[in-house]
């Protein structure tokens, strides 16, 4: 099958998860420096049900203030087969977006095996038109985005984006050029999953992050696979507030299905820094981990000792009342 590809011209934001880590999105035409917003910051958000929802601006048949008729993807574009469609499965989307250190637009991240829609829908409250699994994903960090995508105007070849932020990539011309970046994700996904070449296996150890991390895993609380092993590894899979294990419950083909939360929030962090899987992670099951996110009436977060406790107290009521 031909390579299916749509390249998604976006706002710069550092790490296009919004509802985590609040960041104000630079060069993404006028809405942006109208609104301060984009539609797109959520890129890289991975949402309860494991998918990431992302979002490409169409503009509109009138004007972006009224918002009435965005106009919709063609992806017959992306292979006639689909003229009458409303999605196309197996698309890498690569979101490019203005780098003012290349002071070109480049490559910020992709998604591969993705879902592309014709018409925006919405998930809790906001549009997307992208649709892929987390774990298909990736997001580069801010010092590796350096592959350029051109613009039709400023090359003697005349492809790549033009007024539109959507470029197909169909010029015959541009062939050699969407085979590079092909060859490019290929090649960083491959040592992207390479632990050797990422992240030595020593336990325990300070494993890197950085806020959204470079590839995106399982949820947000845990970018980094080596650290959510070695949390594993020296906690155990057993939630440690409640003592849920999704082995004992549902058999060993579910073993170590559990989330790892992290004692300190990214959101709190910001920057890159060294996580340590024996300090810092702790595993959590879903349940619990919802509880510990959710603000009380005082306006505080539970701890992680006093959801214990009511625990503890509930277990034993439970013990008495049988």
């Amino acid at each position: 099958m031909e390579n299916r590809i749509l390249f998604c011209n976006i706002a710069f934001m550092k790490y296009y998860d919004h509802e985590v880590i609040e960041e104000k999105p630079k060069h993404g035409g006028l809405y942006v420096s109208v609104t301060g917003d984009a539609l797109e910051k959520n890129n890289f958000h991975i949402c309860e049900d494991g998918k990431l929802r992302g979002f490409v601006e169409t503009k509109y048949r009138d004007s972006y203030s009224s918002a009435k008729r965005p106009n919709s993807i063609r992806i017959e574009n992306i292979d006639a087969s689909y003229k009458n469609k409303n999605s196309i499965d197996n698309v890498t989307v690569v979101f490019c977006a203005y780098s003012d250190e290349q002071k070109s637009t480049v490559i910020v991240g992709w998604y591969k095996n993705a879902t592309i829609l014709r018409q925006r829908e919405i998930y809790k409250g906001r549009q997307y038109n992208l649709i892929c699994d987390s774990e298909n994903g990736t997001l580069l960090r801010a010092s590796e985005r350096k592959f350029k995508v051109p613009r039709s105007h400023a090359n003697d070849e005349n492809f790549g984006f033009g007024q539109a932020n959507l470029w197909y990539a169909k010029e015959d011309n541009a062939k050699q050029y969407v085979k590079n970046v092909i060859d490019y994700i290929g090649k960083d996904d491959a040592i992207a999953n390479n632990s050797e070449e990422v992240m030595p296996q020593i336990i325990p150890a300070l494993y890197e992050e950085s806020g959204l991390g470079k590839k995106v895993l399982v949820n947000r609380y845990e970018r980094n696979h080596q650290a959510r092993s070695g949390c594993l590894e020296l906690h155990g899979s057993q939630c440690v507030i409640c003592g849920f294990d999704s082995e004992l419950i549902y058999g060993t083909e579910f073993k170590n299905k559990i989330e790892v939360h992290h004692i300190i929030p990214i959101s709190k962090i910001h920057e890159d820094y060294q996580v340590n899987p024996e300090k810092d992670l702790i595993p959590i099951c879903p349940n619990c981990h919802m509880i510990l996110h959710t603000k009380m009436r005082n306006g505080e977060y539970p701890t992680i000792n006093f959801l214990k406790e009511i625990v503890k107290l509930q277990k034993k009521k439970i013990g008495q009342n049988n």
